[in-house]
């Protein structure tokens, strides 16, 4: 199962696994794809199916943002997790026209301001978000956030180069831009602002170009307290792919299916194929490691949700038009 419309990375790399993916499980299964949208409805559909190892998902992020979301109906702490095929990188780029190298340039700036695009008619529906604006508004960063009905990579690419946006924060985009628009960090069209990735992931180089700036949350973030409620905000976007099953399957079911997953993920055939397909680097985590893993966040994000709330509110009503 899907969440998103056919043609995006997480599609890709779903039809990648379909295929390839059976000759490292036992009985080589046949396996389908089948596009369900939106996400929250897909990952519900996922979470009531039965625990047989017949239906499972590959996610783009872990469904933190839809806690908040009254159709929820799951906990990723209690999915079955089978493991992480992609790390979580994430990165601020800006048009090559900007007079910013790295965002502590544009730290107490005025102009010219940052533009970001995102799709969110209500706080609660800015997701990761939320990080940027609170950056702003504790860095004073001149930011403006732009309201689109749709704001995948495809609309984001056309955004950026109608011009209706001068920045694009994502996450595995930077590893894909040597091969979506060749050119583009070779010449700085579209370049480093701020490395957002979590500590023990950095952006690195492209192929094009060296992902030059520091990463935000070890260079300008004062305490412990700051770095907490960043990595909250930023949960919603931890780990890239995600393999995971209803709660509940059965100890032998996940064991089998989490070596299958491991093997495939060892395989350089499986492994260089999946990077080639999807256009992301492989930073591999195993189910029982990740399981362990996506409790840490997601109770992470629990313990600081009032504060991040308040945020969502304070952000909306400054910077989204």
């Amino acid at each position: 199962m899907v969440g998103y419309s056919p043609g995006g990375g997480t599609t890709r790399q779903a039809r990648y696994m379909a295929d390839e993916w059976p000759r490292f499980i036992p009985g080589s299964p046949d396996i389908r794809v089948i596009n369900l949208t939106p996400n929250v409805v897909e990952r519900n559909f996922v979470w009531n199916a039965e625990p047989d190892g017949l239906t499972l998902a590959v996610e783009a992020t872990l469904g933190v943002g839809h806690l908040a979301d009254p159709q929820a109906q799951f906990d990723p702490r209690e999915s079955t997790m089978l493991g992480v095929t992609s790390g979580a990188e994430g990165v601020w780029l800006i048009r090559g026209t900007l007079p910013y190298d790295c965002i502590d340039d544009a730290f107490g700036a005025i102009q010219p301001e940052l533009t970001v695009g995102l799709s969110a008619l209500t706080p609660e529906e800015l997701g990761h978000s939320v990080s940027i604006g609170w950056l702003a508004d504790r860095f004073n960063v001149p930011l403006e956030m732009r309201n689109f009905p749709g704001v995948g990579a495809p609309e984001q690419y056309r955004m950026i180069e109608r011009g209706d946006v001068n920045s694009w924060i994502t996450g595995t985009i930077w590893d894909q831009l040597p091969v979506t628009r060749p050119g583009w960090a070779r010449s700085g069209y579209l370049r480093p602002f701020t490395d957002l990735s979590p500590p023990g992931f950095t952006p690195g180089h492209n192929g094009e170009r060296n992902f030059h700036c520091p990463n935000f949350h070890d260079t300008y973030l004062e305490n412990d307290e700051e770095r907490a409620l960043w990595l909250a905000m930023r949960s919603y976007v931890t780990f890239g792919r995600n393999v995971i099953g209803p709660p509940g399957m059965p100890a032998e079911l996940t064991q089998a299916l989490r070596g299958a997953l491991t093997a495939a993920m060892a395989d350089a055939r499986f492994a260089d194929g999946l990077k080639a397909v999807v256009g992301v680097r492989n930073t591999f985590i195993d189910g029982a490691t990740a399981h362990r893993l996506v409790a840490d966040v997601v109770d992470s994000f629990e313990a600081n949700r009032a504060e991040i709330e308040r945020i969502q509110q304070d952000v909306f009503a400054k910077y989204v038009r």
